[in-house]
C-alpha cells in the first residue's frame, strides 16, 4: 500500500497541475481522472485497517450524496461558495496509525461533488480553462513538486494527509471558485494585493459593472484589461479615502491616486452622470489602432 500511496499522490498532483495549465479539454478531463484516481489512492492508504466494508458503505453513500449534489451546483453554481463556508467550522477528529488530525470531512463532500460537476462541464463542451490566469503555471509546478516529493518522504503517513486533506481538494476548490459566473451590475473594489490582475481580468470577461482601482498605468493590466477591454475611466480627482467598518481611515487612503473603470455602455453613461470630479476618458474613441497601438503594446510589454 505504501507504493501506492506514493503513486497516489504523484498521480494527483499531476492531474491537478494539468487541470490548472492545460488549454485542451480532452487533457483536462485526463487530469481530472488523474486526480480522482489519485486522491483514492492516497485514501485507501489512509483508511484504517478492519473497517473494509464499513468505509466501501460510507463511500458508495458519500458518492451518491455527491451526485445529488453536483446536480445542484450545475443548477446553482454559487452554491458552491455557500456550501464551502457552511462546511469550513467542521472538523472532525480522525487517528490514523499514530497521527491525529482534524479533518474537514463534510467539505470534500462538497469538493467531490464539485469533481463531478465540473467532469460533467467538460464532458459536454466546456472550452473555459486556466482559471488562475498567471498564477497557473507556478501553481502547477509548485503542486507537481509536492506530489513528487512524496516519492521519497520519510514521514509517508504526514505527506500523504497533507495532500490528501489539503492539496488536492483545496486545489481543486480553487478552479472551483474562479468559474463562478458574475452576473448583472457588478461593483468591483478588489484587495490591492499583487494578484489584482486576475480581478481585473474577470471584470474585463465579465464587462458589466463598475470597477475601483489604483491608477497604475504602466500595469500590463490596465493595458489588457482596462485601456483595450473597458468603455471609459475616470482618473478622480485629489485622493480618495478608504475606511474600515469600525470607520477608521485605512493605511492606504490618499497614498495613490484612484480612477474609476466603467465597462458596459450604460454603466459609462451612469458614471458620465454621476459628476464625480476628475479627468474623464471615453476609451472606445481614445484607444490608438495599427502601429501606434503595435508600439502602445510593446512599451507596455516591458513594465
Amino acid at each position: 500500500m505504501a507504493e501506492l500511496a506514493r503513486l497516489g499522490g504523484a498521480l494527483g498532483c499531476a492531474g491537478l497541475a494539468l487541470l490548472f495549465v492545460s488549454t485542451r479539454r480532452d487533457l483536462r478531463l485526463a487530469g481530472l481522472a488523474a486526480w480522482t484516481l489519485g486522491a483514492a489512492l492516497l485514501a485507501a492508504y489512509l483508511a484504517p485497517a478492519g473497517l473494509g466494508l464499513e468505509l466501501a458503505a460510507a463511500g458508495a453513500g458519500g458518492l451518491v450524496l455527491a451526485g445529488f449534489g453536483a446536480a445542484g451546483l450545475l443548477r446553482w453554481p454559487w452554491a458552491l461558495a455557500f456550501a464551502t463556508l457552511a462546511c469550513i467550522p467542521v472538523r472532525i477528529p480522525v487517528t490514523i496509525g499514530s497521527e491525529e488530525a482534524n479533518l474537514l470531512v463534510p467539505l470534500y463532500a462538497v469538493v467531490t461533488a464539485l469533481a463531478l460537476s465540473l467532469g460533467w462541464r467538460l464532458a459536454s463542451g466546456d472550452k473555459r480553462s486556466r482559471e488562475l490566469g498567471p498564477v497557473a503555471w507556478p501553481l502547477a509546478a509548485f503542486v507537481l513538486w509536492t506530489g513528487l516529493s512524496l516519492t521519497w518522504t520519510v514521514d509517508l503517513t504526514k505527506g500523504s494527509i497533507f495532500l490528501a486533506a489539503f492539496v488536492l481538494p483545496f486545489g481543486l476548490l480553487a478552479i472551483g471558485f474562479a468559474r463562478l459566473p458574475w452576473r448583472g451590475r457588478v461593483w468591483m473594489n478588489p484587495p490591492y494585493t499583487p494578484q489584482i490582475h486576475l480581478w481585473t481580468r474577470k471584470m474585463a470577461e465579465h464587462c458589466n459593472g463598475i470597477a475601483l482601482l489604483f491608477s497604475r498605468t504602466h500595469r500590463r493590466w490596465f493595458r489588457e484589461d482596462v485601456w483595450l477591454r473597458a468603455e471609459a475611466v475616470l482618473f478622480v480627482e485629489g485622493r480618495v479615502t478608504f475606511l474600515y467598518p469600525s470607520w477608521k481611515t485605512a493605511t492606504l487612503s490618499g497614498k495613490h491616486g484612484c480612477m474609476l473603470v466603467a465597462y458596459g455602455h450604460d454603466n459609462a453613461e451612469k458614471l458620465f452622470r454621476a459628476g464625480i470630479r476628475g479627468i474623464w476618458i471615453d476609451l472606445t474613441k481614445a484607444r490608438p489602432s495599427g502601429a501606434t497601438e503595435i508600439l502602445l503594446g510593446s512599451l507596455w510589454g516591458i513594465s
